[in-house]
């Protein structure tokens, strides 16, 4: 049997809590008998985060929270693959040459023609002679093309579209998904007036909610799983609040079910027949 599909004991749970802060997930893996993700997960369903010490970059010195990270950043690394002190780094700009010299040292505009033209052109498409030079000065400078900037004006109009837009959720959505096929297997059960129709059947506005009262009621159920609605990356419209005020706008009232509330049947046959009520 896998490690990841083993119950948790009270045992197994009260050394997890007593020790999540000291060992890392590896070793209580193998204490425990169980994989790294297995040990990640439990301690999200429990709510445990870690406390990270805040560690300075070796360059720049700015505070950052990973372990086992000795930058900050791409460009704290690049300086220190370099080798080059940090002192002078700041002083000399984001590009360094390690002791090259540059071609246009010393060169003034009257000794070198190259200084008027801004250097030897390194791009071998302007090189060609098949191109116009109202091609070349377009090559150049992309901020005059007429379109810059722009977005495609057929693409405005396909997004007010709502068989467009009820065409592209269909190609987006993968459904249902593991909570979603829970609370059907729940009402199906429970003979629920509710349908599934998260598979892009009913667009409202340009949203596509999960289920639908059959009954005529204006009602609709969202499933929210646990990590995708409630992280630092979630947009307003896809948490609690943000969704009932977006559908209350068309006349509908919303009831949110959170994945972890599906593993009790009792308490989401409750929570929505209150709601009904």
């Amino acid at each position: 049997m896998n490690n990841t599909y083993k119950l948790w004991c009270n045992e197994n749970i009260q050394h997890l809590i007593q020790n999540y802060n000291k060992t890392k997930n590896s070793e209580l893996a193998i204490k425990l008998n169980r994989t790294e993700n297995a040990i990640g997960h439990k301690l999200y369903k429990l709510g445990l985060n870690r406390e990270f010490k805040l560690i300075s970059c070796l360059i720049c010195g700015k505070l950052k929270t990973r372990r086992n990270q000795k930058y900050c950043s791409l460009r704290c690394y690049g300086i220190s693959r370099r080798g080059i002190c940090p002192s002078n780094v700041f002083k000399m700009g984001h590009k360094i040459n390690n002791g090259k010299i540059p071609w246009n040292k010393g060169l003034t505009k009257e000794l070198d023609k190259r200084i008027k033209g801004g250097g030897p052109c390194k791009n071998p498409i302007l090189k060609s002679k098949k191109i116009s030079e109202k091609a070349k000065e377009r090559l150049k400078d992309k901020t005059k093309h007429p379109q810059y900037g722009k977005t495609c004006f057929r693409l405005k109009k396909l997004n007010k579209d709502p068989e467009f837009i009820k065409k592209r959720l269909k190609g987006l959505i993968k459904s249902p998904n593991k909570p979603e096929q829970k609370l059907i297997n729940i009402i199906n059960r429970n003979n629920l007036p509710y349908k599934y129709v998260g598979n892009g059947e009913i667009i409202i506005g340009f949203k596509n909610p999960d289920f639908l009262n059959i009954n005529g009621e204006k009602k609709i159920i969202e499933v929210f799983g646990d990590y995708w609605h409630n992280n630092y990356k979630t947009k307003w419209h896809q948490t609690e609040e943000g969704c009932k005020k977006y559908y209350s706008k068309y006349g509908l009232s919303t009831l949110v079910i959170w994945e972890h509330e599906l593993d009790d049947e009792n308490k989401i046959i409750n929570k929505i027949s209150k709601w009904g009520d």
